[in-house]
C-alpha cells in the first residue's frame, strides 16, 4: 500500500516540501525509501518467523507478494522464500 509523501507531511504537520528535507539531511533517504525499508524490514521479520511470503506482503504493507519478491530480492540479493527458508526461526534451543 503506498503510503503519499503528502499523507506522511500531513501526520507530521509539516509540507511534503520540508519533510523530505528533513529526511534527507537528517538520514539521508527520501521519505519513500525510508518507508519501503521499514516495510522491507516488517516482512524479513515476519519470515523468520514462520510467515508466508504473501502474509509478510500483507502485514508489512506491499500491495502484492511479486511487490514483495521485487524489492525483497532488490535489498538482500535472494528472493524471500529462500532467505526464509536459510534464516526461519525453528523454535528449537
Amino acid at each position: 500500500r503506498p503510503y503519499p509523501i503528502e499523507a506522511m507531511a500531513r501526520d507530521a504537520t509539516v509540507t511534503p516540501r520540508h519533510l523530505r528535507r528533513i529526511f534527507q539531511q537528517e538520514l539521508g533517504l527520501t521519505p519513500g525509501r525510508y518507508l519501503e525499508l521499514a516495510r522491507i524490514e516488517a516482512a524479513r521479520v515476519l519470515l523468520e518467523q514462520g510467515g508466508t511470503v504473501g502474509e509478510a506482503a500483507l502485514r508489512s504493507g506491499f500491495g502484492s507478494d511479486e511487490t514483495l519478491r521485487r524489492v525483497f530480492t532488490t535489498t538482500y540479493g535472494v528472493p524471500p522464500s529462500v532467505y526464509q527458508r536459510r534464516f526461519r526461526t525453528t523454535g528449537v534451543a
